[in-house]
């Protein structure tokens, strides 16, 4: 469950990177 938690957080980082990038 712990990796799953992670591989999640790592998503969620790339994304909100992308998002902000998108947005600027």
């Amino acid at each position: 469950v712990k990796e799953r938690r992670l591989e999640l957080e790592k998503l969620k980082g790339i994304f909100v990177r992308r998002a902000s990038e998108f947005l600027r």
